[in-house]
């Protein structure tokens, strides 16, 4: 008989778009989410530099925050605008529609919600990286 090995800690990423990923002024508009009132800039162009960031730290997973998972198509459209590196590192996002309403999800704080999610996924260690300064 063999012991099996136990698994590895988890250590998360809580990981918004709209700031940490590009520019924050991202809409939905009749042509799909674009990215207004930044020339010179484009969505998800700092992917790169999450990838470098998290390159020596293979075991890190990404938990998607806030509202591009609440979008047609949820956390798999969100997760498939980033690349196949971080898709590969992606274990979830912080709305679960099995256990929380999208009306409550929206009127939590940003905050509140990667809090949640930690109670519930309990990481060994976990970051948040995000642009909002008000929460």
């Amino acid at each position: 008989m063999t012991a099996e090995k136990p698994a590895a800690p988890l250590h998360v990423v809580y990981l918004d778009f709209d700031g940490p990923m590009h520019p924050d002024s991202v809409y939905r508009t009749r042509n799909g989410i674009e990215l207004l009132h930044y020339l010179g800039h484009s969505q998800f162009e700092h992917v790169p530099l999450l990838e470098d960031a998290l390159a020596p730290y293979p075991d890190v997973r990404i938990v998607l925050s806030r509202s591009w998972q609440l979008l047609e198509g949820g956390y798999e459209y969100a997760a498939s605008r980033l690349s196949a590196n971080l898709q590969a590192r992606c274990i979830g996002g912080t709305f679960d529609r099995r256990q929380t309403r999208k009306a409550w999800f929206e009127s939590v704080s940003r905050p509140d919600q990667v809090l949640l999610d930690v109670k519930r996924r309990q990481p060994a260690g976990w970051i948040a990286v995000d642009d909002c300064p008000d929460e």
